[in-house]
């Protein structure tokens, strides 16, 4: 479906974070919530891989901020590249990461078109790792240096990439085509115009071409693709909302909803952010179906798909609350 697929790209120019990063083994990892509506994986999660092929992963060294010469902090990007395809005086293909950790099969899976295109003009390929993203990150990444998270300061990154791997790899008069989708797609158009001297071209997926701070017209899409799937679900799925509605009104009917809709016990639910995450989690279980459904990512392609949560909904029962938990159990 065209137009679903189109329009339903959330975009907050590169300030994405609003839930803390904790620090794993290997750098700091995003904890698994839905975030204003996105999967913990962001809007471009990795292929299915069925390669067998391994790309080791490599490091470069990021000053944390472009902007100021003064201030010398620095944190490791991971990054990945592949010869396969490539013969010399052949372009190169950067795909930029988006919010979200990057893995090696974006460079492995010879069925996605960045690949495809490689193997046809004897393409090298690079992926960087977003800034923040993955195993990308400063030491001690708290809410104090989350300034440096930015869509400027990614690019700044991507430009300092490409510089050096220039003048590492001697190449000469070097034709770098930038890839990226959504929120990467974004930055992938603003390469090309931020640094046309580094940036050859670039190829922007879905990139959302004006930021929304209130994208209401997300939800019109998947209002939409329910309506077109199964009417009864689509009114099922409102009555829902308007059940849970009610149930915000009161501290009483909030915690009825808090337990039986499972939130954590330590969670103040009388806390507007803390309701707001509550109702971003809960429409984002319907988006992400909507976003996904069918596509050749995980279990999307099998049974994450707006039928299967029609069929647990559709299910006979007068209270619809009780629908919805089996969702949100599902």
């Amino acid at each position: 479906m065209k137009r679903r697929v189109a329009l339903l790209f959330l975009l907050f120019v590169g300030f994405a974070l609003s839930v803390p990063l904790s620090k794993g083994t290997t750098g700091f990892n995003r904890k698994r919530w839905l975030i204003h509506g996105r999967s913990w994986h962001g809007l471009r999660p990795s292929p299915i891989s069925t390669s067998s092929e391994v790309i080791p992963e490599q490091w470069f060294l990021q000053p944390l901020d472009n902007f100021d010469s003064n201030y010398t902090e620095t944190y490791k990007q991971r990054y990945w590249s592949s010869n396969k395809f490539y013969k010399p005086g052949g372009p190169i293909f950067l795909m930029l990461g988006g919010e979200g950790p990057e893995d090696s099969s974006w460079l492995t899976e010879e069925g996605l078109e960045w690949v495809t295109l490689a193997k046809n003009f004897n393409a090298k390929l690079f992926l960087i790792e977003h800034r923040y993203y993955g195993a990308s990150g400063p030491e001690g990444a708290e809410y104090g240096n989350l300034k440096y998270l930015s869509s400027r300061q990614a690019l700044a990154d991507m430009a300092n990439f490409i510089k050096a791997k220039n003048a590492e790899m001697k190449y000469e008069n070097p034709k770098w085509i930038v890839f990226g989708g959504s929120y990467s797609g974004a930055l992938a158009a603003w390469a090309r115009q931020q640094y046309p001297e580094l940036v050859y071209g670039s190829v922007a997926s879905s990139a959302p071409i004006q930021a929304e701070v209130d994208f209401y017209q997300y939800l019109e899409v998947v209002k939409f693709a329910f309506n077109q799937i199964d009417n009864k679900c689509a009114e099922n799925i409102h009555a829902g909302f308007d059940q849970l509605q009610k149930l915000m009104k009161t501290s009483a009917d909030r915690k009825t909803a808090r337990d039986f809709m499972n939130v954590c016990k330590t969670i103040d639910f009388e806390s507007p952010e803390n309701i707001h995450q509550f109702w971003q989690s809960m429409i984002g279980n319907f988006m992400g179906v909507v976003q996904y459904g069918g596509n050749n990512i995980g279990s999307y392609r099998t049974t994450l798909k707006p039928e299967t949560l029609c069929n647990i909904i559709n299910k006979n029962d007068t209270d619809v609350l009780k629908v919805w938990r089996r969702v949100l159990g599902y």
